[in-house]
């Protein structure tokens, strides 16, 4: 952060990070604040998976407060409860003028208010779904764990990062990548890009042989991450547990498809 913050006005943060799902210290905020402050760069953090940590956690807001540093600080019920749809957020200043200038920006855009029921629901929610929040991230926890322990046991080609928050992970399936390209090779309609416009080759590859939709890598870094996916667990699971069977049966199609010259194992 040092060798590039010169360079910066803002600071856009993800804390909890989408997509690895690292919950940072307070240590590491503190870290991050003080050299935002020394520099005069306001932080924007993204705290929308905050409720869903599994790990105790501290918010920029509180840290860049105690030290005086600019953030504006984004949260919402959305993930949490799963009210996307109500368009509801919270967005926390450390700077009156800031504040202020947001607020202005806001009534110039008619965004100033939301329905009066959406207020209703988002208050409810937080006051009376504590006990279903605890039972969903434990819940999460443990559907984490579990494909953690799959990918171990019966993925080893794969890594899966496991997440210390939220419902998504991400997939590293770099060692698999040459496998991949030879099966879109020699089946390109299945690869065809028209068919996923968003995709990558990694993501029709999952989408096409095993029936399992995911997020390509490159939403997140460009053609750096195209042999990540991002893999969305927040279902029963039963339903992540067929989707792994399906992902190995794929896999080992691939391998017994094209094996490797020498017959050396694809990792």
């Amino acid at each position: 952060l040092d060798t590039v913050i010169d360079r910066a006005k803002l600071l856009i943060f993800c804390s909890p990070h989408n997509p690895t799902g690292i919950v940072f210290s307070e240590e590491e905020l503190i870290r991050v604040a003080e050299i935002c402050k020394a520099r005069d760069v306001v932080i924007i953090s993204d705290e929308i998976h905050a409720d869903l940590s599994f790990k105790s956690f501290v918010s920029v807001h509180t840290v860049a407060k105690e030290l005086e540093a600019k953030a504006i600080t984004c949260m919402a019920p959305s993930k949490t409860f799963n009210i996307a749809g109500e368009h509801y957020s919270v967005t926390l200043f450390t700077d009156s003028f800031m504040k202020q200038a947001f607020e202005k920006r806001l009534h110039q855009l008619w965004m100033f208010r939301p329905a009066s029921y959406v207020t209703a629901l988002a208050r409810v929610s937080y006051e009376k779904g504590l006990p279903w929040l605890e039972e969903l991230v434990t819940y999460l926890k443990d559907n984490a764990v579990f494909i953690s322990d799959y990918f171990a046991r019966h993925l080893p080609e794969l890594i899966f990062l496991e997440p210390e928050a939220s419902f998504i992970g991400l997939i590293d399936a770099g060692r698999m990548m040459k496998l991949i390209e030879a099966d879109a090779k020699a089946n390109p309609d299945l690869y065809d890009p028209a068919t996923s416009p968003d995709g990558s080759m990694l993501s029709r590859f999952l989408g096409q042989r095993a029936r399992v939709a995911c997020n390509a890598g490159t939403w997140f870094g460009g053609q750096a991450y195209a042999s990540f996916i991002r893999f969305n667990f927040a279902t029963q699971r039963a339903r992540i547990e067929a989707a792994l069977d399906r992902i190995k049966t794929a896999i080992r199609f691939l391998k017994e498809t094209y094996p490797p010259p020498g017959g050396q194992d694809a990792r």
